[in-house]
């Protein structure tokens, strides 16, 4: 027997978790492919747990959990790269997918950003 999709019932994918529902949390999960999980999450208004960024500096591929400003509703977080250690502010890319995230110098960030709100 075939593993597949809990969703779609597809075979030929990669396979991730995903909460069998809102209340069960990570306790309780089922195998969904990627595609599936990310329209999961989008349905029920939910941050994926990680999401994938590329270092501009290094081009080195990684994740990142969700900042706490991004679990209350803002757009924004900082880190740095594991590669080249490179200081980062990280968005997520409101996209189709919604399962990426971007990566800017931190200097760069600052420089456009206003401070005490002027």
């Amino acid at each position: 027997m075939k593993v597949c999709c809990h969703d779609c019932e597809r075979t030929d994918v990669k396979l991730v978790e995903r909460p069998r529902t809102i209340r069960s949390g990570m306790k309780n999960t089922v195998d969904v492919c990627v595609c599936c999980r990310n329209k999961w999450y989008k349905k029920h208004d939910l941050l994926l747990p990680r999401y994938n960024f590329t270092c501009p500096n290094c081009m080195f591929e990684q994740s990142a959990d969700t900042s706490v400003a991004m679990r209350m509703g803002l757009n924004s977080g900082h880190g740095s790269c594991m590669n080249c250690d490179v200081f980062l502010h990280l968005e997520i890319i409101p996209d189709l997918k919604g399962s990426e995230m971007k990566a800017t110098f931190w200097s760069n960030f600052i420089d456009k950003k206003p401070v005490g709100g002027r």
